[in-house]
């Protein structure tokens, strides 16, 4: 999702989730920015990222969930 707070300002929100036994068990993925757009084709965001992988096969166990911050810089054109 995708919301311009105005013509400078915008939030960002992403989930999504796979696995269902294919490549793993399952996995979760959100993120959460808030950015601004310094011109039409430069825009700078800061936000939030979490992801979660469970997956298991012959006796090798993987089990973690990672999270923290992150920046992010966007050239559009």
């Amino acid at each position: 999702m995708h919301y311009d707070v105005n013509s400078r300002w915008f939030v960002d929100v992403m989930a999504d989730i796979g696995g269902f036994g294919v490549a793993s068990d399952i996995t979760l993925q959100g993120t959460a920015t808030v950015g601004y757009n310094w011109t039409d084709t430069l825009a700078s965001s800061f936000g939030y990222k979490a992801l979660s992988t469970d997956y298991e096969e012959d006796g090798f166990r993987y089990d973690a969930t990672q999270h923290g911050i992150f920046t992010r810089l966007a050239v559009k054109f």
